[in-house]
């Protein structure tokens, strides 16, 4: 598999401010820089890095970092609260072959394109998440008895499962329509907005089905 390395500590949302420098010479790419929040780069052969050649945002470009590449650090798996894994990057003139430069610069609005498709891949993944906490809520709502019957023939419990399907299933829609594309592929304002909507509706799908759970959703489910 393949990671995709861009957030830097101090460039996150303000992209064109990484600093991550790469210099070709003799044949060989060395890198330095310090990157963060890499998704499964403890479990990838392959990491796309998106660093600086020049200065200013004509000098972006990117290249593919093998993960045993000399004067490469990868740090410990973290982990955000879904539990998906991430790691720092730290290059200390990590060599690379100059036949993994995919762009020496210039390269900045292309790759920037392409991240559309990653966008809806983000999207799909937390749909993913999100429809299984409803199918999980659905389900402990039909097994759940209170007052001598289950909690689904109640109309309340009824209510936040109708909630929770059509959150689900708007994203999920937009999410497809950005996969498509106008042009037959994802594009920037689609994508967003799918992304946006996919992890508004998860977030609320998701702790929806915790408080169906009461006090079971703060736990491990036995």
């Amino acid at each position: 598999g393949i990671s995709i390395s861009l957030t830097e500590p101090q460039a996150g949302s303000a992209l064109t401010d990484l600093s991550a420098l790469a210099q070709v010479k003799d044949g060989v790419c060395r890198l330095n820089g310090h990157k963060i929040f890499c998704s499964n780069a403890s479990l990838n052969e392959h990491i796309l890095v998106f660093c600086r050649f020049a200065p200013g945002t004509a000098g972006i470009g990117a290249v593919i970092v093998d993960r045993d590449a000399p004067g490469l650090t990868i740090s410990k798996p973290h982990y955000h609260m879904s539990g998906a894994p991430w790691s720092e990057l730290f290059f200390d003139n990590a060599e690379i072959p100059e036949e993994n430069v995919l762009f020496a610069g210039d390269g900045f609005r292309k790759l920037m394109a392409s991240y559309s498709l990653e966008r809806c891949g983000a999207g799909a993944l937390v749909i993913g998440v999100a429809q299984l906490a409803f199918e999980l809520a659905r389900e402990y709502a039909v097994e759940r008895k209170q007052f001598g019957r289950p909690i689904c023939d109640f109309q309340f419990v009824q209510g936040r499962l109708a909630d929770m399907y059509l959150a689900l299933e708007q994203a999920r829609l937009l999410l497809y329509r950005a996969v498509k594309g106008a042009e037959g592929t994802a594009g920037r304002l689609e994508s967003s907005a799918a992304k946006v909507a996919t992890t508004e509706a998860a977030a609320y799908v998701c702790d929806l089905a915790m408080q169906m759970f009461g006090g079971v959703g703060m736990a491990e489910r036995m």
